[in-house]
C-alpha cells in the first residue's frame, strides 16, 4: 500500500491527562500522546489503549477509508488517595471537607509555607456507610528534620467520625522540609 492509501484517524479522551497509545497489527506504536492523538494510518486493525491512574480502556479498532475514524474514549475511573472529583474512590462529602479545611489555618509554627493533611475512610456507596471508631489522623505527627515534634495531627485537626470518617488540618510552617510520621499499631 502507498501513502495515498492512508486515512486520517483521531482518538480523543474525555480526560485530557489520559495516556493514549495506538498499536498497529505488528504491535508497533502507531500513535502515542496525552489526551488526543491523531494522524494518517494505513487501513487495518489497531489496538487502542488509554490509561489514567490505574484506569485502563482497550479496544480493537478497524481503520477503514470512508468511515468515521474518530473515537472518543470515555472518562476512566481510577482510585486516588486524595478525594478527587471523578475518581473511583471518592465521596462528595470528603471532597467538600477537604476543600473547606484547606482554606483554614489550624496551627502555626512559622510562615512561608503550608502543609495540608487529610485522611479518610472510604467505603463504596451503600445504604449503610461504615462507621469508624478510630480517628483518621491518630498516631500521625509532623516533625522538623531534626525529629522535633511540631504537632500530633489528631490534636490540631477537624474531623467527622460519624460515617466514612475524615480528618484534616492545614498548618503554617517555615519554608523547608518536614517529616510526616505514623506510628503503626505494632510501634
Amino acid at each position: 500500500m502507498s501513502n495515498s492509501d492512508e486515512v486520517f484517524f483521531k482518538l480523543e479522551a474525555e480526560d485530557q491527562a489520559a495516556e493514549i497509545t495506538l498499536l498497529d497489527g505488528n504491535l508497533n506504536v502507531a500513535l502515542n500522546g496525552l489526551g488526543v492523538v491523531q494522524g494518517s494510518l494505513l487501513p487495518g486493525l489497531y489496538e487502542a489503549r488509554a490509561m489514567a491512574g490505574n484506569g485502563v480502556w482497550e479496544q480493537i479498532i478497524e481503520v477503514m477509508p470512508g468511515q468515521n475514524n474518530s473515537i472518543v474514549i470515555p472518562h476512566l475511573m481510577f482510585g486516588s488517595a486524595a478525594p478527587l472529583e471523578n475518581t473511583a474512590q471518592s465521596h462528595e462529602y470528603h471532597q467538600e471537607a477537604a476543600h473547606q479545611l484547606s482554606t483554614k489555618l489550624h496551627a502555626s509554627h512559622g510562615e512561608g509555607s503550608q502543609v495540608f493533611v487529610f485522611a479518610r475512610q472510604f467505603s463504596p456507596p451503600s445504604p449503610q456507610p461504615q462507621k469508624r471508631q478510630v480517628h483518621p489522623l491518630q498516631e500521625l505527627s509532623l516533625h522538623d528534620l531534626e525529629g522535633q515534634l511540631l504537632w500530633n495531627l489528631e490534636d490540631v485537626s477537624e474531623s467527622n467520625l460519624d460515617l466514612d470518617a475524615w480528618a484534616g488540618c492545614n498548618l503554617s510552617v517555615d519554608t523547608g522540609a518536614y517529616r510526616l510520621r505514623y506510628v503503626t499499631p505494632k510501634g
